[in-house]
């Protein structure tokens, strides 16, 4: 397994003639398939509509959203792959959304995973409360999501410190006491 390959795709495309660098390649142990991962989390919680912003009408859509972004974003690059390469190439969009959902071909690449390993319990590989390989990867991917929005929600509101601060210099402090 091989994280973050820089010069994956030796090419330069799309607008901003940036290189497809894979977050995770990876071979299938037993048949040889090259797995390339790309992964991104949906962070849209609304639609834009005729109507303006209304939510989504049903769960997962942003993450098959993303995966669909992902395919085409990446879709030259892994075809000059399968040209060069002698092995399969599966190119995964692992998308996620932020509240949790996972698209269907992370799904899939994750039963994949599982299924490798088998019905692999090991409490000093794992770990004592999750000792299961499937159960671990879940968990590891639930708190890198919540890491992610939390990042997200920190950073919103350290830039609305100053705002703030700015703002209230000019409250009088007793008036708004007295008012509430």
């Amino acid at each position: 397994m091989e994280k973050e390959v820089k010069h994956w795709d030796p090419c330069r495309e799309g607008t901003d003639k940036s290189r497809r660098v894979p977050d995770v390649v990876c071979t299938h142990p037993h048949s040889g398939k090259q797995y390339v991962v790309d992964a991104r989390i949906f962070w849209n919680s609304l639609s834009s509509s005729s109507a303006g912003y209304v939510a989504y009408a049903n769960t997962g859509w942003g993450a098959e959203s993303g995966e669909r972004q992902k395919e085409a974003s990446w879709a030259k690059a892994i075809r000059r792959k399968r040209d060069a390469s002698a092995s399969d190439v599966e190119f995964v969009p692992f998308s996620l959304e932020a509240g949790g959902v996972w698209g269907p071909a992370a799904r899939k690449f994750f039963r994949t995973c599982t299924a490798v390993a088998g019905g692999d319990r090991d409490i000093d590989l794992y770990h004592w409360s999750t000792p299961r390989f499937s159960s671990v990867w879940q968990d590891t991917l639930s708190v890198l999501v919540a890491r992610g929005r939390a990042r997200v929600s920190v950073s919103a509101s350290a830039a609305d410190w100053p705002k703030r601060i700015r703002d209230m210099q000019y409250v009088d402090h007793d008036d708004f006491a007295a008012a509430h």
